[in-house]
């Protein structure tokens, strides 16, 4: 809490990011990048990137090891949800991701097969409170308008998606890979059944 003359300041409503680390499959990145070289990209939000076509966990064309680890990982949290469609994106030197969001979906993940920055949430109050925020003469220490995440290999990150989100230009000098996609909540539905998530 802050206190700016006679108003205190008390932040409501936190955002959650959680975060967790699974050990990346031995050979995904040239598996990747070698897709990458014979499939057309699915361009979406990927600028001078490459992008795989979105599948459905369900889907009979999903023969990939990686999203079934993700799958089976997810499977065991407290909170009964689903992962339901995943792509892997792969970001050379100077590629980004353009401002987005994922509508329909509960949750959005990233499980990143090298290292990686640049990943930015921009906070979901941000054009509501913006002016405010920025008028308030204290300590923001708890109000940002984004924050930028750090990724090493094998870490997964997993954020509401409703926030939106950007992808700085990689400034590295390798490619920056990771499986992203979709989750639903279950909410009491029965976990087996999917056509509730289509």
């Amino acid at each position: 809490m802050t206190t700016n003359t006679q108003l205190d300041y008390i932040p409501l409503f936190p955002t959650p990011l959680f975060k967790t680390h699974l050990p990346v499959p031995d050979g995904v990145v040239e598996y990747w990048k070698g897709k990458s070289l014979t499939v057309p990209t699915h361009q979406k939000t990927a600028l001078d990137g490459w992008q795989s076509k979105p599948q459905y966990i369900w889907s009979k064309e999903n023969e990939n090891e990686q999203p079934r680890v993700l799958e089976k990982f997810i499977e065991t949290l407290p909170i009964p949800m689903r992962m339901t469609t995943w792509w892997v994106n792969i970001l050379p030197p100077g590629a980004r991701h353009e401002r987005h969001f994922h509508p329909g979906a509960d949750l959005v993940f990233v499980w990143y097969f090298t290292n990686a920055t640049g990943l930015v949430l921009q906070h979901p109050q941000f054009f509501a409170e913006g002016n405010l925020m920025g008028a308030w003469n204290c300590d923001q220490t708890h109000y940002n308008s984004s924050a930028t995440i750090t990724a090493a290999k094998g870490d997964l990150i997993i954020f509401p998606a409703h926030m939106q989100h950007l992808v700085l230009p990689n400034e590295s000098e390798s490619d920056r890979i990771a499986l992203a996609g979709n989750i639903h909540i279950i909410n009491g539905l029965d976990p087996h059944s999917q056509t509730h998530l289509r």
